[in-house]
């Protein structure tokens, strides 16, 4: 018997090398380490990357707000523990079955010394049990990763909208200004052309209107801005009274976007969107796994001591146990089930990558059409309007036309402007949403 039980050793030592030989301890660890990072110091203890909120401000830039936004942002730290909480998943689901002990006591014997019994078992799960529970738990992990990269690229996007807004408004403040400081000359001539008897009282009026619309787009723009500044301080986790700096407006259109071949390439190797729906993919295929190993008996080794017997010797005892699964229709379920979800992990990376690859063309089409948009605004319409409101002023000088004429010409040129800086912040926007859409938006630098 001797040989028996040095061979049920042996086998219980392999088994158990088994399970724990399945565990991914590297990539566990640096899951782990990354996580760890993520959470080095509390949000509340770091200091902003803008100035605080009784200090004078400076220009925002692009970094300032992408810092602040990844370091302050509460929607980022929450993610951040939850990622936490699923790494200490691994632990759990890799860790042995806690092992039993067992006492028992006869009473009617008592007297005798005996009738006491003492037996300690430990279940062993199938070998590779452990591990691919614990493949199940890394990918999820994995995924959870992503998803915490995805949350902080869209929310560093829509800082950049929002701070790109902000660049805009300055420029539709001054051109407002501008208008009406032009209309408030051309008012001032009028009044004294009333005077003299050579200018009509209707034109007058019609520059007092004029004068009046400027002054309610000015105080639009004003709606804007703080509008876009609550957005901008709600991503950073500033409070509404913090001042912020004023946005650095940048001085030429982002470039022309490469092919749409390239773009796509990009996306599909970059998007953490994909590199999360393929972990969850694989952590399903491991799911399938783990469920076709619980149609495998649980073992289980024991030791029991009972002074029941008459002879010492037999008092203790090995015991070698075996789990019986019947419960078929439960395993077999289970099993339907989670290859049931492994194909719709599939189905659903396939969908995604589809849909990225129209978001992609959307994105580009955008960025395309605003650059042409303000290519043509800057080189041919503005200084054709540019010469048009000089002429009709020199002929409202000569008598040649009405101020009517003037005024349109005024206006069709501030529209103009306006929408030339509408078309460089739809360009800048449109930029921003192409490197989200093929993951090359960053969460720690300005694209």
């Amino acid at each position: 018997m001797a040989w028996a039980f040095r061979t049920l050793l042996a086998v219980i030592v392999m088994l158990s090398a088994a399970c724990a030989s399945t565990r991914d301890d590297n990539a566990w660890r640096a899951l782990e380490a990354r996580s760890e990072t993520a959470l080095r110091a509390d949000p509340e203890t770091r200091a902003s990357p803008v100035a605080g909120d009784s200090q004078p401000v400076g220009p925002l830039t692009v970094d300032q707000i992408t810092t602040a936004v990844v370091t302050n942002n509460r929607r980022i730290e929450a993610m951040r523990y939850a990622l936490r909480a699923m790494v200490h998943m691994g632990p759990q689901q890799m860790s042995m079955p806690d092992p039993t002990l067992e006492v028992g006591l006869a009473p009617l014997v008592v007297h005798t010394g005996r009738g006491q019994r003492v037996s300690f078992r430990q279940p062993l799960p199938w070998p590779g049990t452990l591990g691919a529970r614990g493949k199940v738990a890394l990918e999820d992990a994995l995924a959870m990763e992503h998803d915490l990269e995805t949350m902080q690229r869209m929310l560093v996007a829509m800082a950049h909208m929002s701070f790109w807004e902000l660049g805009a408004i300055a420029e539709l403040r001054a051109l407002w200004h501008e208008h009406h400081q032009l209309v408030e000359t051309l008012r001032k001539g009028l009044v004294g052309r009333f005077s003299a008897g050579r200018a009509r009282p209707q034109d007058v009026m019609r520059a007092e209107a004029e004068l009046i619309m400027a002054d309610q787009q000015i105080l639009q723009v004003d709606r804007m801005e703080r509008q876009a500044q609550s957005r901008l301080k709600v991503l950073m986790h500033r409070p509404p009274e913090a001042p912020l700096g004023q946005a650095t407006w940048p001085d030429t259109v982002p470039p022309a976007p490469p092919d749409l071949a390239t773009l796509h390439a990009h996306a599909k190797a970059k998007r953490p969107e994909l590199a999360a729906a393929e972990a969850r993919v694989r952590a399903r295929a491991a799911a399938i796994e783990s469920t076709e190993r619980m149609n495998k008996p649980m073992l289980g080794l024991g030791v029991e001591v009972s002074t029941m017997a008459d002879d010492w010797m037999m008092w203790p005892m090995l015991m070698f146990m075996v789990e019986l699964p019947l419960a078929t229709t439960r395993r077999d379920a289970m099993e339907d089930e989670a290859r049931a979800r492994h194909r719709q992990e599939q189905y659903t990376r396939d969908a995604l990558e589809r849909e990225l690859e129209g978001e992609v063309s959307e994105r580009h089409a955008d960025l395309v059409e605003a650059l042409a948009s303000h290519q043509t605004l800057t080189t041919r319409l503005m200084p054709a309007l540019d010469q048009r409101l000089a002429f009709s002023v020199a002929a409202y000088g000569a008598g040649q036309e009405d101020f009517d004429a003037v005024l349109m010409a005024a206006a069709t040129l501030t529209e103009a402007r306006l929408e030339r800086v509408e078309t460089k912040l739809r360009a800048l926007s449109a930029a921003t949403q192409l490197d989200l859409a093929i993951g090359r938006l960053t969460a720690g630098a300005s694209p």
